[in-house]
């Protein structure tokens, strides 16, 4: 492969993963019923939970917020990705489970 094919190349056409991934937490986002948006479970010991609506947010300002990757020195292109990608495995953990818990049908798959 020459350089310039190189230079066109895209995360994607690397990483395929990383889309399919991406693109699953959005669309998990986007059945969040608009009466459940405000919803966030009930801690009995009375710690602050996030609700839907904030969990689905952060997904998205994470993507854009590499503060505290650059506060442990210049990062590289895959330190980046993988840790946005397990941070938003988690967080679409939380929202697949809770909305299942409040009786919202989701896809099997992605």
């Amino acid at each position: 492969m020459d350089t310039a094919s190189q230079a066109q190349q895209t995360i994607g056409d690397q990483m395929p993963w990383y889309g399919v991934t991406m693109d699953y937490t959005e669309k998990i986002g986007e059945l969040i019923p608009e009466e459940l948006w405000d919803w966030r479970p009930e801690d009995p010991q009375g710690h602050f939970q996030a609700s839907l609506g904030e969990i689905a947010i952060h997904c998205t300002d994470e993507r854009h917020d590499t503060t505290q990757m650059e506060m442990r020195g210049a990062p590289g292109i895959f330190r980046v990705l993988m840790g946005v990608a397990c941070h938003e495995a988690g967080h679409r953990g939380t929202l697949h489970t809770l909305l299942r818990l409040n009786g919202v049908s989701l896809p099997a798959g992605g």
